[in-house]
């Protein structure tokens, strides 16, 4: 769902809400030069990963599911292997903070 750089701050939306959570990620990711995909918003991306982040916390091994998904995020869109690295820790790290990767 990400993956295109994005060199202005994100538009206000009237259906989209950007929790402190949420704008603490679009910082970490705009930092790295990632943002929403054509057609999708900063809330789509924040909703995504969070979602991300709420497999990872689920899972038996979260340090293998984080590494699933970035390397499906690799494959699926056009992000570095280390963008998509980092899209996945920052989701954990802003999303379930609990999780050790």
């Amino acid at each position: 769902m990400l993956g295109h750089a994005l060199l202005v701050a994100p538009e206000a939306s009237a259906d989209c809400f950007l929790s402190a959570e949420d704008r603490e990620y679009v910082s970490f990711l705009q930092e790295k030069n990632i943002g929403p995909a054509p057609g999708y918003t900063w809330c789509d991306a924040a909703l995504g990963n969070r979602q991300l982040a709420d497999k990872v916390r689920a899972s038996f091994n979260p340090l293998a599911t984080a590494a699933s998904i970035a390397q499906s995020i690799y494959l699926n869109t056009n992000l570095t292997m280390d963008q998509a690295n980092w899209e996945v820790a920052d989701a954990v790290t802003i999303y379930a903070p609990e999780v050790q990767l």
